[in-house]
């Protein structure tokens, strides 16, 4: 019985589904380089008052610096004014004209895409090579 009323209702459900209107478009979301993060994973939260507590797998939480640092070789402390890297660091190589290159699987060196390769200036921010 192809022309009864329970045949009809998917397709009548379908088209009203691809005529209302589209919610409102996603906007992109930068990190907060100043946002705190974990060296592990959080598996437990729980808010109290204004406080929140994480417990999981990490035993430190701080900024995060993204997959490049710059550390000083006496007190091994972190240096700033290096790009943010979202993703692996696999390899660094000296460039001739200064600076260097790196190579991995990363998305993003200092809020610009680069799809695994990428130059780091001199200065300490991304070049213009892609």
């Amino acid at each position: 019985m192809p022309g009864t009323l329970r045949h009809r209702i998917p397709v009548v459900v379908l088209l009203a589904g691809m005529l209302l209107p589209a919610g409102p478009a996603a906007r992109a979301q930068s990190p907060d380089p100043d946002f705190p993060v974990t060296n592990g994973e959080v598996r437990a939260m729980l808010a109290v008052g204004d406080t929140l507590y994480l417990g999981g797998s990490f035993d430190r939480v701080g900024p995060g610096t993204g997959s490049l640092v710059r550390v000083d070789p006496t007190t091994a402390s972190r240096l700033p004014g290096l790009p943010a890297v979202i993703g692996t660091v696999h390899v660094m190589k000296p460039a001739p004209e200064g600076g260097w290159y790196i190579g991995g699987q990363f998305s993003h060196v200092g809020g610009v895409a680069r799809s695994g390769l990428a130059y780091i200036q001199p200065n300490g921010t991304v070049g213009a090579w892609n």
